[in-house]
């Protein structure tokens, strides 16, 4: 697609701005504290069930991350096409009664099929909600971004420390039943956002927008220069995640101490990166050295496993710093595109971006499983 098929696209799907409140004014405490919270709840679920994956499936850690996986990246795939047509209210409801049944199913699960049922439930929620709570952040400044990705961001360490405490009290079915509490703060949270600012072609709270399946298609496209550093650094990072971590054992850690403890060192790097979005400002340039630097990590920790020239509590410090890269690229790819993109199909462009980053996160598991094979 050139950049004069790009800038005919923007022009035709254009929307007039009409006058709104002002974004600090939208933007006060509590709309901020309630996106954060959401950014928690949304991700901490998904995380929660991660981080049970080597106790409830201990076989098929990476068969696992998939099924927790794969379906949000199909809500993704689909969002492009008819998210415009579906109000936030209506979805953000859906994602609650989600993680409600999902949490219920997996607890309750007597089987492997009915436990991953209920993980599929699970990924489907989290890519309903992320996708929906992006698009929404769109309509205003960084500073709701960077509550969002700030409370993704803290949502792993959340995840891994609410199992890793609740668990060595409970176990893991009543921790999952325990945790279904989540869904009322979830929702309780997205009515506590203020009003959506708006433009002149929205139906109740979405933008409608009159374009062809091909046009939409080519909108995605013209995205790739901040998506294919979006899609390299999660392919890395949940290849390590699903593969490698999950069969380290060190003689200081267990494999199953190493998997929370690197998972946990991880998810306080991306906590940190993501809440700098108001601070640390990338380019288009260092994206793609993120990105890369991330493939990078995997091949280093692929050449300790067989090496171990770093070895032991040496593993968990590099863990972090995975977490800073995944998380630096997360909240600066969102952002960038945030500010470059017209007004008009800002929402749908981050929705079509996100698409990405979940499939990375699927080839990272594919990734991941087809490690444990090859080096358990």
């Amino acid at each position: 697609m050139t950049t004069a098929d790009e800038t005919r696209l923007l022009e035709s799907t254009s929307a007039t701005a009409i006058s709104h409140p002002t974004l600090h004014k939208l933007e006060n405490t509590t709309h901020l504290i309630a996106m954060f919270c959401l950014g928690v709840f949304n991700n901490g679920t998904f995380v929660i069930l991660n981080a049970s994956a080597k106790h409830l499936l201990p076989d098929a850690v990476g068969g696992f991350y998939l099924c927790n996986s794969l379906p949000s990246l199909l809500v993704r795939i689909s969002a492009p096409y008819w998210f415009d047509r579906v109000s936030y209210v209506w979805r953000m409801r859906a994602a609650t009664i989600l993680m409600i049944v999902a949490f219920l199913i997996v607890a309750s699960s007597s089987s492997n099929l009915s436990l991953l049922s209920g993980v599929v439930l699970m990924s489907v929620q989290s890519g309903l909600g992320e996708t929906t709570l992006l698009s929404l952040s769109s309509r205003f400044s960084a500073k709701t971004l960077t509550a969002w990705a700030s409370g993704t961001g803290i949502a792993g360490v959340f995840g891994y420390v609410w199992v890793i405490v609740l668990t060595n009290w409970i176990n893991y079915s009543t921790m999952l039943y325990v945790s279904t509490v989540f869904s009322g703060v979830y929702y309780f949270s997205f009515s506590r956002l203020n009003s959506f600012p708006c433009t002149s072609n929205s139906s109740k709270d979405v933008i409608r927008l009159d374009m062809t399946v091909a046009e939409r298609l080519q909108l995605m496209n013209s995205l790739w220069r901040w998506t294919i550093p979006l899609l390299l650094v999660y392919w890395a990072e949940y290849a390590l995640q699903s593969g490698v971590w999950a069969i380290i054992t060190t003689d200081a850690l267990s494999s199953d101490s190493f998997y929370q403890y690197s998972n946990l060192c991880y998810q306080l790097g991306v906590f940190i990166s993501r809440s700098s979005g108001m601070l640390f400002k990338a380019r288009t340039p260092f994206l793609w050295t993120m990105g890369i630097g991330q493939c990078v990590m995997l091949a280093i920790y692929l050449a300790d496993y067989e090496l171990q020239f770093l070895w032991n509590y040496w593993l968990l410090p590099m863990a972090v710093f995975v977490g800073l890269l995944g998380g630096g690229v997360y909240v600066n790819a969102f952002r960038l595109i945030m500010e470059t993109m017209d007004e008009g199909v800002r929402e749908l462009s981050v929705a079509s971006a996100s698409v990405f980053s979940d499939l990375g996160c699927n080839l990272g598991e594919a990734t991941g499983l087809l490690l444990q094979l090859l080096l358990s």
